[in-house]
């Protein structure tokens, strides 16, 4: 088995530069609140594997293929969930290794973290090793792990930690209390009271804990003084018993493998993100991994939503209630076929425009960093960048205004955009009048449609989504039996505000004919 490269991963095919800030978008696309499940405080996992999209099709075919391996094999997430909490208890014990104050504490600090983390890397590779895996990334992991724990240097120390062991269990030692005194002796080996104690507590123990499971990283805290001090008059009553757990800690220095480090940290990524799916599962709402797809071909998502609307359903859903909480989020489906590349989304105000716009947007971040996306059957392309334009709440005073702000950024946007890019549109241009919105919206995605990057633009006017053939209709819907219910749907069709605007009219009796029947009526 050939040894994986210092920059060896389970998240990227190239090593990638370090990536932990959020994207600008993702306040705008409510990326932010999906990564607050997901990036925890004190959570080793790397953030770079949330925030960085991808254009490498490798690396996202890589992590769509560790989804696969543990959806296919329940046991396996089971087995990578044990594997980084016991690593956690790696981490703890090297920091009490790193702060004892006494040598002695050190040294059994050390030859414990030694212990724990051997039973961490022999559990994931025995888990490796038995699963029937298809991802290349996983397969090599499992040999190279497999290759690590049988090698003559760790076989040697693992017989040294069993000698160890033996030698520990052989000291027997006394402390003996008078007043404000505390005496150590050693002692002829007898067990005290501890036999007696485990006796009449028999009937509370579970029998069937295991006993070799690694220490909880809550109950890990350095010695106090006391035992700081019992310790150090332990160690000259069993010299040459101390000398050699002296000695095997010295020669387990440094026995912490960096990949196998680094791959407990990136393996959070999946853990984290398919807690995520299980909540989203278990409330109703369908994830699916995408199909990659070229420039050129039909691309589009059955059954999308808003991820983070999701969650904030799942967590709003009253359990006892009968309805799931899908089916208070309407799923949307969308499909663009060449020469199709512009998305004008238009209808009634609060109709499910700007959700719908984040969807889009979300589908191409989750497809971007390999994960499962919202909806029961997606094809997207890899996008070389995402940009959105959405309301600022706050304009800084002395600036250049609403409408010279959503040039600027507009602009700004134009200036980098690419054919690969996704561009998200939301009520641009909606400070200014009809006219100048008309305009305005003309010039931006003439200039968006010669590029050919995907855009969603949702606007109030009309006939911009009769601009071009690269140009689609979408109206948010309402309902036929009650014009002024909206379905929170968007649906393919020419858009035609007028219409809704007559419905509203004759519903409220606010047409000619309607006002003079009230005002006769008065």
């Amino acid at each position: 088995m050939t040894e994986p490269s210092p920059e060896f991963s389970v998240l990227f095919s190239t090593w990638p530069r370090p990536l932990t800030a959020a994207p600008d978008y993702f306040r705008d696309l409510n990326l932010d609140a999906v990564a607050r499940r997901l990036v925890r405080p004190g959570d080793p996992g790397p953030q770079a594997g949330y925030f960085a999209t991808l254009t490498d099709a490798e690396t996202v075919a890589l992590r769509q293929a560790v989804f696969r391996d543990l959806d296919d094999d329940p046991s396996l997430t089971t087995a990578i969930d044990r594997f980084c909490g016991t690593m956690d208890a790696v981490r703890a014990l090297a920091g009490l290794v790193a702060r004892a104050e006494s040598r002695w504490e050190r040294v059994g600090r050390n030859l414990q973290l030694c212990e724990v983390y051997l039973t961490a890397v022999d559990d994931l590779a025995g888990a490796l090793r038995d699963a029937d895996l298809r991802s290349p990334v996983l397969c090599a992991l499992g040999g190279y792990l497999t290759d690590l724990t049988g090698g003559p240097g760790v076989r040697r120390l693992r017989s040294r930690l069993d000698e160890a062991s033996r030698v520990r269990g052989r000291l027997r030692y006394g402390i003996f209390l008078k007043r404000d005194t505390v005496t150590v002796r050693r002692t002829a080996g007898d067990a005290g009271y501890l036999d007696d104690v485990r006796n009449v507590l028999r009937c509370f123990i579970d029998e069937q804990v295991v006993h070799d499971a690694p220490p909880p990283v809550a109950s890990l805290r350095p010695l106090n003084h006391v035992q700081r001090e019992i310790l150090d008059r332990v160690a000259p009553l069993f010299h040459d018993e101390m000398a050699l757990l002296a000695d095997v800690a010295g020669e387990a220095d440094g026995l912490v493998d960096d990949t196998v480090t680094r791959v407990d940290q990136e393996f959070r990524f999946y853990l984290r993100y398919r807690e995520l799916l299980a909540e989203l599962s278990a409330a109703g709402f369908p994830c699916c991994l995408p199909s990659p797809a070229e420039r050129g071909e039909t691309v589009g998502v059955t059954a999308g939503y808003d991820v983070a609307l999701a969650l904030a359903r799942t967590d709003d859903a009253d359990p006892a209630a009968a309805a799931a909480p899908a089916d208070a989020v309407v799923t949307n489906d969308v499909a663009l076929t060449p020469p199709e590349r512009v998305l004008v989304v238009s209808g009634p105000n609060q109709g499910g425009k700007t959700t719908f716009a984040r969807m889009v947007g979300q589908l191409h971040h989750l497809a971007a960093i390999g994960v499962p996306v919202p909806g029961t059957c997606a094809r997207l392309e890899l996008p070389d960048a995402i940009y959105t334009h959405f309301e600022r709440e706050e304009i800084p005073a002395g600036g250049p205004g609403k409408l010279g702000d959503e040039l600027l950024r507009v602009q700004a946007i134009l200036k980098r955009v690419t054919a690969a890019s996704v561009v998200i549109l939301n009520e641009t241009f909606g400070s200014t009048s009809l006219a100048d919105a008309r305009g305005l919206g003309r010039v931006v995605l003439a200039e968006l449609t010669a590029v050919g990057a995907l855009t969603v633009y949702v606007t109030f006017v009309d006939e911009l989504s009769r601009l071009s053939p690269a140009t689609v209709s979408l109206v948010s819907s309402v309902d036929p039996a009650d014009p002024v219910r909206r379905t929170f749907r968007i649906e393919r069709r020419s858009a035609d505000g007028r219409a809704y605007a007559q419905v509203l009219a004759e519903h409220y009796r606010l047409t000619a004919d309607g006002v003079r029947a009230q005002v006769r009526s008065c």
